[in-house]
């Protein structure tokens, strides 16, 4: 509720709340994103939404559980990163830059479609992670339990309810997510007319 407040900003992150949506969701956008921009993580990134807060004057929030989690999720967030991250980041950053979308809310919104793109090379690790989650052991039923997420943290589904995609140059955001350093670590080998797909797709809805 604090870091909802237009003005509000949080120091860890460097992100300033706008009023426009809800900043905690699109923060964590970034790091669950992040950890599983490759389509898998080593761990599981926890979702210590207090640790990040900032206090109703001004200063630090002191709740010391909250930033404990979170500093062991940044922790193995950061551990993640090093494997690579992908397809997800490479299609954000064109976004961000061009358009001001929130690193975190694009990352959330493009993770179901890079996620489906990838699933013949990464389906056995993330059934893997299924196991973390009690879930069944199916790809259908982490992307499910990935969607149902979005929902309850309204995140929008597709890239065109957050901007205007009627005028966008494909070509150019594809050749700019092609050229991005995050691209190499998909676990899937990419091409430009591969991320022009997953433009398509995420401004339809549709999923691979």
């Amino acid at each position: 509720e604090r870091l909802n407040r237009p003005g509000m900003r949080d120091e860890s992150v460097g992100y300033v709340c706008t009023g426009r949506g809800n900043c905690m969701p699109q923060v964590g956008g970034g790091g669950v994103g992040g950890g599983w921009g490759c389509g898998y993580v080593g761990g599981l990134v926890c979702w210590g939404g207090g640790g990040v807060g900032v206090g109703g004057g001004g200063g630090v929030d002191t709740n010391i559980e909250a930033r404990s989690e979170m500093l062991a999720a940044s922790s193995m967030g950061s551990t993640a990163f090093q494997k690579g991250l992908g397809a997800i980041h490479s299609l954000s950053h064109p976004i961000n830059a061009q358009f001001d979308v929130h690193h975190g809310l694009s990352n959330a919104i493009f993770m179901p479609y890079v996620l489906t793109f990838n699933k013949s090379v990464i389906e056995n690790r993330i059934i893997s992670i299924c196991n973390y989650l009690n879930l069944n052991s199916t790809f259908e039923s982490f992307l499910e339990w990935i969607l149902n997420l979005r929902k309850e943290l309204n995140i929008p589904h597709k890239l065109s309810d957050v901007m205007d995609c009627n005028e966008i140059d494909l070509e150019k955001l594809s050749l700019m997510a092609f050229e991005d350093p995050s691209t190499g670590g998909n676990p899937k080998k990419i091409t430009k007319e591969d991320l022009k797909e997953m433009y398509k797709k995420s401004i339809s809805g549709e999923l691979f």
